[in-house]
């Protein structure tokens, strides 16, 4: 019983997340009739173990993140000295830190550039990462700087932002997830909600059922949050 609810749980996911797992080794290949589903019985389940690849050639060069505040980062382009702050400028640098944020599924594009304030959009998943205050600050700004002493400030552009954080506007996402909990017999609520006009409001869910122990289903209700209200500094948490 078990094992089918926490499968419903991934089918139902699974259509909206595009969720094809829980590790890079294990795919589970979903199927249903939807006829079952809609009358809350569980789909049946085919796990496939995928072969790893195969190791690739390990290179002697270490990989230095541009993140990584304790490392001093030297490019070829150091040795050109700084450089004057242009627009062609600016996207020469971000393109030596691009690899590292498309890694992750993200990406930055350059919104402004307003006397020595450079402002940047960061896309996809670092946009609503909750640690994309570090990454612009840490990451972006210091080797902007770094390269272009005129710039000023590097500002995230956040648009036109998202609608005001509150218990109701929380209740309206989590209201989207629900129906897919309950194939499953999972609920989720809003335990807490603090620091609303701070640096860093913190959300506290409590979710129930077989689907809390999912990962996958966890990591979906947090970046539809973050994608609605798009606050950089937003923290959530999850109690039992």
């Amino acid at each position: 019983e078990i094992m089918r609810a926490a499968a419903a749980a991934i089918l139902a996911f699974a259509a909206l997340a595009n969720v094809q797992g829980f590790s890079p080794a294990i795919s589970p290949l979903l199927r249903s009739d939807r006829r079952a589903v809609a009358r809350g019985r569980a789909p049946q389940v085919a796990l496939r173990i995928m072969p790893k690849d195969p190791p690739a050639e390990q290179s002697t060069d270490p990989i230095v993140s541009p993140f990584d505040p304790s490392v001093d980062i030297e490019t070829d382009t150091d040795s050109d000295g700084p450089l004057a702050l242009t627009l062609e400028n600016v996207e020469t640098t971000l393109d030596e830190m691009r690899p590292y944020l498309m890694s992750d599924g993200g990406n930055v594009r350059v919104s402004e550039i307003d006397g020595g304030v450079v402002k940047l959009v960061l896309e996809g998943a670092c946009g609503t990462c909750p640690s994309s205050t570090m990454t612009m600050k840490m990451g972006l700004e210091r080797r902007l700087r770094e390269r272009i002493p005129e710039i000023v400030d590097v500002v995230q552009d956040m648009g036109e932002g998202g609608p005001p954080l509150s218990p109701e506007s929380i209740e309206t996402v989590l209201e989207t997830v629900r129906p897919f909990l309950n194939v499953a017999g999972g609920t989720i609520e809003l335990a807490d909600l603090r620091g609303v006009d701070g640096l860093q409001p913190t959300i506290t869910l409590k979710m129930t059922g077989t689907s809390a122990a999912l990962r996958s289903v966890k990591n979906e209700i947090m970046q539809r949050i973050q994608r609605n209200f798009m606050l950089p500094g937003l923290r959530i948490d999850w109690t039992d």
